[in-house]
């Protein structure tokens, strides 16, 4: 399954009304939170948009008495993915040939056609199908892209797509 899933050790002596899950970032400001009644496990699968974060678990009781857990650092991957095929007929659906990612700051993207030449080339934009205004020819095409994530690291992803309408 896509997400964190937190289990924490069950709080002693102390009468649980409700656990609160709490996501921090690095300055330690709360994000967001979540309550979770009685229950010591949570799957996060609406993960925070960032690199790093802090997860803390609060637990109160009825009488409004809380405790807090340490905080735990999540350090996350950036993710790029690139589909492989895409239909550049402008109905609305899968027409611009760019990544799915999560973490990343900007991207370079070049196409190639079979033979090896440059069609596109251009930065933090996708590629409509099109060269000089023209659609393409139903084909499989080369991609190479440069990606940086958020702390400035570079990612190069490189590929083939089928081009269908």
């Amino acid at each position: 399954s896509l997400g964190n899933e937190l289990t924490w050790t069950d709080y002693e002596n102390f009468s649980i009304e409700k656990y609160i899950i709490h996501w921090l970032d690095t300055e330690k400001n709360i994000l967001k939170s979540v309550t979770s009644e009685n229950s010591i496990t949570y799957l996060d699968s609406d993960l925070v948009d960032a690199q790093q974060f802090y997860y803390q678990i609060e637990v109160q009781n009825e009488n409004g008495l809380q405790s807090f857990s340490n905080l735990i650092l999540i350090e996350q991957s950036p993710k790029v993915f690139f589909p492989t095929a895409f239909s550049p007929n402008d109905n609305g659906e899968n027409d611009i040939f760019q990544p799915i990612c999560s973490l990343i700051k900007s991207y370079q993207l070049s196409i190639f056609d079979q033979k090896g030449k440059i069609l596109y080339e251009e930065k933090n934009k996708g590629w409509d199908g099109k060269i000089d205004g023209k659609l393409v020819p139903i084909g499989v095409y080369g991609y190479f892209a440069k990606v940086v994530d958020e702390k400035g690291k570079k990612i190069i992803k490189q590929g083939t797509f089928t081009i269908i309408y």
